[in-house]
């Protein structure tokens, strides 16, 4: 990776900290200014290119009668209650409908960074009386994948962003913390983007989160993902996709889904040449394992980790039975995840409906199946001419080619070059 650089974003009215009360909302707006940086003599310089969003937060939290609970650090970014990015080139990058304080943390950032946290380990607030101001930050990977072994491959040159409105929602219910008595009064934002020079121009794919939703009812064993690899809200993507991760969502610590991790007593995903299981403690373990996170049943009862994803920060794992790591604090059960290192050949491309009615639960489910994935979309060449053009290249005078991040490699399968960044060459003379 290159050596980076941030700019501040504003709203429209040139300001940069914003105090947002519950129900309401800031916007900040993609200033293409600085799309090229060090030009000189005439030359136009090097492409500006964005990794990322970086936000600041600083929440007043008043507790009134709230009881004795802590609210641990992990858990302060649910004062977010939504997080929308819309470009005019591209659509919705960002869907609010998807994304909110919970899911930016635990799927946008802790995936898109290759399993790190960026944020300050923050204290927690007691649980007693009082007015209280804690500040959290959050980075969303918009672009750059942590994952790949080169990341800045997915950066977006800042001048396809032009005039793109980031918008962050503040959560207006009355208990955000789902603890009677605990409240927020404001949230003042700050925001940023992660650039970085690059000197030449490359067309990236985008990992898209999407969110797939069935009811749960008495029986029922799972739901089915309609329509994977759609282009959704994104404008100018080919069909298809290739999936990066596949979460099965819990109704515990701020995200929504159907029961606990511990009531899933079996998994099986036929499409993806996963066998009926029975042990589904393994799913976890090799997560934990993958992502170089500490292995859990080494943690004391005194630890807190910043780093326990899935898991509650709280608590350790308390396994129902035996050395279970389904727990009933995991916010989600990792179906599919990227191992750190992940060539892009390597995931699986998905295109259609894709079943997880092979999901047994130990107890009766209810409320809604909640599915998040993340997919790897590339842009139709259409869409490519248009982003040629937007950089006052010709399209018609230029080449593509795969980005492999290495030399010498032997020839590669055309068909595993879907969703490859794409580098832009001069084409040559007959």
């Amino acid at each position: 990776m290159r050596q980076g650089n941030h700019i501040d974003l504003r709203t429209q009215a040139g300001v940069k900290t914003n105090t947002v009360t519950p129900g309401n909302s800031v916007q900040f707006v993609f200033d293409p200014q600085q799309s090229r940086v060090g030009s000189s003599a005439g030359k136009p310089g090097m492409f500006n290119c964005v990794r990322g969003i970086m936000l600041s937060c600083l929440a007043t939290v008043v507790r009134s009668s709230g009881g004795t609970t802590p609210i641990w650090a992990d858990q302060f970014p649910r004062v977010i209650k939504s997080i929308g990015l819309t470009s005019p080139m591209f659509g919705t990058l960002l869907d609010p409908t998807v994304i909110n304080g919970m899911i930016a943390r635990h799927i946008l950032e802790y995936f898109g960074t290759g399993y790190n946290r960026p944020g300050i380990h923050r204290q927690p607030i007691p649980g007693s009386d009082a007015t209280y101001t804690r500040v959290f930050e959050l980075f969303i990977p918009m672009c750059a994948q942590g994952w790949n072994p080169w990341p800045d491959h997915f950066d977006y040159w800042l001048g396809w962003l032009d005039q793109s409105i980031l918008e962050i929602f503040v959560e207006d219910t009355a208990q955000p913390f789902g603890i009677s008595g605990v409240t927020i009064t404001s949230v003042a934002i700050s925001a940023a983007i992660e650039t970085v020079p690059w000197p030449e121009l490359i067309i990236p794919p985008y990992v898209v989160c999407r969110k797939y939703e069935q009811a749960a009812s008495a029986g029922s064993n799972g739901p089915k993902l309609t329509n994977v690899g759609d282009a959704g809200a994104l404008q100018g993507v080919d069909d298809g996709a290739r999936l990066v991760a596949m979460l099965f969502s819990h109704q515990t610590g701020g995200f929504v889904g159907s029961g606990t991790a511990d009531q899933v007593t079996g998994i099986t995903m036929p499409w993806r040449d996963q066998q009926q299981t029975t042990l589904p403690q393994f799913f976890f373990e090799r997560f934990i394992r993958a992502s170089r996170l500490p292995m859990l049943g080494l943690i004391t009862g005194s630890d807190i980790p910043d780093t326990s994803a899935p898991f509650a920060m709280n608590t350790t794992a308390q396994p129902a039975t035996g050395a279970a790591l389904n727990d009933s604090t995991a916010r989600y059960t990792p179906l599919v995840w990227p191992e750190k290192g992940n060539l892009i050949s390597a995931f699986q491309k998905v295109k259609g409906n894709y079943p997880l009615d092979g999901m047994t639960f130990g107890s009766t489910q209810t409320g809604t199946f909640r599915v998040l994935t993340l997919e790897h979309k590339q842009w139709s060449l259409s869409k490519v001419s248009e982003m040629l053009a937007a950089a006052g290249i010709d399209p018609g005078k230029v080449v593509l080619t795969p980005k492999m991040g290495r030399k010498n490699v032997k020839p590669v399968d055309p068909d595993k070059l879907w969703g490859f960044p794409r580098g832009v060459a001069a084409r040559r003379a007959a």
